[in-house]
């Protein structure tokens, strides 16, 4: 990124840590054995003994000598912040963080499926998978907060704050693994996710079906389990209570956090333990779904076209026979039950749904009553999910500020319908500015031999406001000789006749003292100086122009402070002021990015030709835009 928006150092840590071969980073060569080791992980339901214990061991095998590698190379230079966290990614899997789980359930005396059907070196075991979230949980701080754990850290991360670190945690190791929806787009899932996000759509459905169907034997596991806990919370107050060594307020605190607490928990621990048990395809479902995501979350970082086997790489190849023998193995074994649950889940389905219609239910009005109320609740949450992403401006509620927009549209998906928001964003694109005279395309790169561009579109006819065509294109060009401070916005076609060019033909910029210069095209000799200025983009973006043949002042100022981003197109309302400071009428305004083209974004303009007010806002835009399209492009680990 450039500085025209003054990208903090923390961003830049983040970045560096999710896109390979940039920031300083390598190009990452892919695990092999490891994503085969995950495959196998079924078997830790239904597998044997002997094939538990056989996947376990493969696993421990493959995460502890990539992440003691990692922390042994900690200050010395042989990896970069991109690899460092990629460890972290790669051996944090689902199957990992179950392991983990099960370690701790069994070190406090609780019981675990999984140790259960180990047949030796438990304690071992138990160790290593407690020794797993200290491992990373250290070798994550050390990446964001020590300025020379790894080979780039000292030119990316200096000024890191807790809070923003507990972000991009919450984001990247969490949100980014779960995110099975990915971009909420029907077409997106089929055609790059195979079809993961519809998937997890229909078996959430058939879970709540599931849920309705077992509700009574859900309801007395409940009073089961609070059972045992008021006994269990009434035997702590008599001994806290005789022994004095603990305050009567800690035993009110408890009593109500039980109340508070234990209702919800149990509610999701009694469905788990009842469903699961009814229908342990669930389980089976549940564990496919979160490795398909990990591993298409670490499909982003790793590019493979380059890449080629290593005498060590052929060799791991074979590691991974074993485990994946196993699983073809139980999957030959199981073949009944798989086709036993294909063909007996839709007349399930339809039992299920004919059970919530007519079966006779006391509660049944208390059960409406709730439907109808959280339905309602659910219809103004997706209004004002697709309202603030498919209409980023003017501004609403879940996006003002910007960065309260992004917990809402992570947790937004799992209420949303699946294709509410693509269909809302295909239509802004198409229809957000047919009440402006022009629409103009801002259109990013990557690649450093091409050129962002400017496409104007604009009615032939004048009577015509919906139908804009191609008119006018304007390419961005950096002079090199001026050390990439000089960019010139120039006309770049069509050059059919003279009467057809434009007025304005350059607008060049220079970044160093933030000033401009217009040159026009007055008489069908050369283009002459006809307007200069100054523009800002912090706090507000501003333009101040000078008509060189009227003395006339033009200034422009955006509505929201908040205008240019690192991880998001520039989204504003660039609007006319007068000399008390007053905003008046509409100049420019962003839409939507293109669906699935997010180095394309589209601006809405008042003016029904490239004027001097239209052009020079548009150039500092381009530019960010392009800053935002080097970002977006590029594979990363997850999309946060």
């Amino acid at each position: 990124m450039s500085g025209l928006l003054n990208i903090s150092d923390a961003s830049d840590c983040f970045t560096a840590q999710t896109i390979p071969e940039l920031y300083g980073n390598d190009f990452l060569n892919p695990d092999v054995g490891g994503l085969a080791v995950a495959m196998s992980t079924i078997l830790l339901r239904w597998g044997d003994n002997a094939d538990v214990q056989t996947t376990i061991i493969m696993l421990l095998t493959q995460v502890y000598p990539v992440i003691l590698a990692t922390a042994t190379s900690i200050n010395t230079r042989n990896l970069s912040l991109f690899d460092a966290h990629f460890a972290i990614v790669a051996t944090a899997s689902p199957v990992s963080i179950y392991l983990v789980y099960s370690s701790f359930r069994d070190f406090i005396g609780l019981p675990s499926s999984l140790f259960n059907k180990l047949t030796h070196g438990k304690k071992v075991i138990r160790l290593l998978g407690l020794t797993l979230p200290i491992i990373w949980t250290t070798i994550n701080i050390l990446i964001s907060f020590s300025p020379r754990a790894f080979r780039n850290s000292p030119q990316n991360c200096q000024k890191i704050s807790f809070v923003e670190w507990i972000q991009y945690q919450t984001l990247s190791n969490f949100v980014g693994i779960l995110d099975i929806m990915g971009q909420r787009d029907l077409w997106n899932d089929l055609n790059g996710r195979g079809g993961l996000g519809t998937l997890a759509l229909i078996t959430m459905w058939i879970w709540a079906i599931y849920m309705v169907y077992h509700r009574y034997d859900i309801v007395d596991e409940m009073r089961f389990r609070r059972q045992n806990q008021i006994e269990q919370i009434n035997d702590f107050k008599k001994k806290a209570l005789n022994s004095g060594d603990s305050p009567k307020s800690i035993v009110v605190f408890l009593h109500h956090f039980r109340r508070a607490i234990f209702p919800l928990c149990n509610l999701v621990c009694s469905s788990w333990n009842v469903i699961t048990s009814s229908h342990p395809w669930m389980i089976f479902a549940i564990i496919m779904f979160l490795h398909w995501s990990w591993i298409l979350g670490l499909q982003k970082g790793m590019l493979i076209e380059r890449y080629q086997l290593s005498y060590g790489q052929i060799l791991s190849l074979f590691s991974v026979i074993l485990p994946l023998a196993s699983v073809a193995r139980l999957l030959l074994k199981r073949r009944e039950d798989f086709t036993d649950f294909i063909c007996n889940l839709w007349p399930s389905f339809l039992r299920g749904l004919r059970f919530l219609v007519t079966k006779k239910n006391p509660y049944l009005g208390r059960m409406f009553t709730i439907w109808v109320v959280s339905t309602t609740a659910d219809i103004f949450w997706i209004i004002g999910y697709v309202d603030g992403g498919s209409k980023p401006n003017p501004r609403t509620p879940v996006n003002d500020p910007h960065k309260a927009w992004k917990p809402y549209s992570i947790s937004s998906p799992l209420f949303a319908p699946f294709a509410a928001l693509p269909l809302a964003q295909q239509w802004q694109w198409t229809h957000f500015c047919d009440s402006f005279a022009g629409e103009v395309e801002l259109q990013g790169v990557t690649n450093p031999f091409q050129t962002p561009l400017a496409h104007f579109h604009y009615p032939h006819a004048a009577n015509d406001d919906v139908r804009k065509n191609l008119q006018y294109d304007y390419a961005l060009v950096r002079n090199d000789s001026a050390a990439g401070l000089i960019q010139d916005f120039i006309y770049a076609g069509p050059f059919n006749t003279l009467a057809a060019l434009p007025e304005v033909l350059t607008v060049s910029y220079n970044l160093a003292d933030h000033t401009f210069s217009v040159y026009c095209l007055y008489t069908s000799s050369k283009a002459v100086p006809c307007a200069t200025g100054s523009y800002t983009t912090s706090p507000y973006l501003s333009f101040i122009i000078h008509i060189a043949d009227t003395d006339e002042e033009i200034r422009l100022r955006a509505q929201d402070k908040e205008w240019g981003f690192s991880n998001d197109a520039p989204s504003f309302v660039l609007k006319f002021e007068d000399a008390g400071g007053q905003l008046g009428d509409i100049d420019l305004q962003s839409a939507v990015t293109k669906r699935s083209h997010c180095e394309i974004l589209k601006i809405c303009a008042s003016s029904g030709a490239p004027d001097i007010a239209t052009l020079v806002p548009l150039g500092i835009v381009l530019m960010t835009q392009d800053e935002y399209s080097q970002y977006c492009l590029l594979p990363r680990l997850y999309s946060v």
